[in-house]
């Protein structure tokens, strides 16, 4: 493995700095794009939480007085929606300018973890994930007019898709009420979630890049110097997975009791009735969990490796005259490797890797079995 020492102006060199500075600007919601705008406008505006509030609590509550078991379901879905949209605005809200804090701080570390020097197929790596994480930003705003499509142009040609789960209207007056809220209160509703997870999927993944990085270079640290500068950043980027950790705490719970709560309703939508389209939109909503406890893993993964590079540099000093203060050092980051770092949800309770998923499917399908055996 090649290390290229990238000078800190270099273009090529400046991908991952220039990313999180790039989402920092996005983020900050200052800019004067439609899409800036339009977030800066509700994440502020405290009678948008009132109105997501009072759709979900009308919906829940007219279907609980309808009696119908599939309006109360839908209902359901509508508070579990709404509650994931209220987390998102007020997670912007609240932990707007710590998110561009976290983003400054991460594009010094890692303009600082560059000047170390990088594999070229790891600066390749990281200039992909660059562009990625700009579509990923594309994506998270237009999506939500392809979901405001999908919702409202349907029920507007006479499909009666959905219908019977609305807790409203039913006949003709249901299908245009459908239409109308669906088409223009999804685009509002979805934005601010879809940019949160979008930038959340992005930032963990940049951060394994960046642990990945490190490990490379402290397997070609020859001397005390090359090992302190290696610990230097890895307690600065261990600080920052950290607190990365912490702002992004309440997000993914949220996300995590949306993305679980779904296909638990749809299993028992599934097993008690014939609803097997609302069911497979429901799975669907795996494989966001799937995504977070993907990137989460890499993360886990990446943070931990350092303690392997850092162990066999010390293996291959034992037989040499090396320098005491070197090995002391790799201790120190082989005991600090070995804790790794992940995201966290319900109070870092829960670790989201891929055990965490494996874990979450095997107890989906054990309730499955259980409600088909039923009478």
């Amino acid at each position: 493995m090649v290390l290229a020492i990238t000078d800190r102006n270099h273009p090529r060199a400046a991908g991952l700095p220039n990313a999180f500075s790039w989402w920092g600007q996005k983020l900050s919601l200052t800019g004067n794009g439609c899409a800036q705008d339009a977030t800066r406008r509700l994440v502020n505006s405290r009678w948008w939480i009132l109105i997501v509030s009072y759709i979900a609590c009308s919906s829940l509550l007219n279907a609980l007085r309808k009696g119908s078991f599939m309006r109360i379901v839908s209902g359901l879905d509508m508070v579990v929606g709404a509650f994931g949209t209220l987390a998102a605005t007020v997670f912007l809200q609240r932990e707007g300018n710590h998110l561009c804090d976290l983003l400054a701080d991460a594009a010094n570390v890692a303009e600082d973890i560059y000047t170390g020097g990088l594999p070229i197929e790891l600066q390749i790596k990281a200039e992909k994930h660059c562009s990625w994480g700009r579509w990923l930003f594309k994506v998270a705003i237009v999506y939500p007019f392809g979901i405001s499509a999908a919702c409202g142009l349907p029920m507007l040609a006479g499909f009666d898709f959905g219908l019977p789960l609305w807790p409203w209207f039913s006949g003709e007056l249901g299908r245009i009420s459908v239409a109308a809220i669906m088409s223009f209160l999804v685009i509002p509703i979805c934005l601010p979630v879809f940019v949160v997870f979008c930038f959340t999927l992005f930032f963990v993944e940049a951060v394994a890049i960046l642990f990945t990085i490190l490990g490379a270079q402290f397997t070609k640290a020859r001397d005390f110097y090359d090992v302190r500068e290696c610990l230097r950043r890895h307690v600065l980027l261990s600080q920052m997975a950290q607190m990365t950790s912490d702002v992004f705490d309440e997000a993914v719970t949220a996300f995590v009791c949306d993305l679980l709560f779904m296909p638990a309703l749809a299993t028992v939508i599934t097993t008690r009735m014939d609803a097997t389209g609302f069911a497979l939109v429901g799975m669907l909503y795996l494989v966001f969990f799937y995504a977070l406890c993907l990137v989460g893993d890499g993360l886990e993964r990446s943070s931990s490796s350092l303690g392997s590079a850092a162990y066999n540099l010390y293996s291959n000093l034992l037989d040499g005259g090396s320098d005491g203060r070197i090995k002391r050092t790799l201790v120190m980051v082989v005991i600090r490797a070995h804790r790794g770092n992940t995201i966290v949800a319900f109070r870092k309770s829960m670790r989201l890797n891929l055990p965490t998923f494996s874990d979450s499917i095997n107890k989906w399908y054990s309730t499955l079995n259980v409600l088909l055996k039923m009478p």
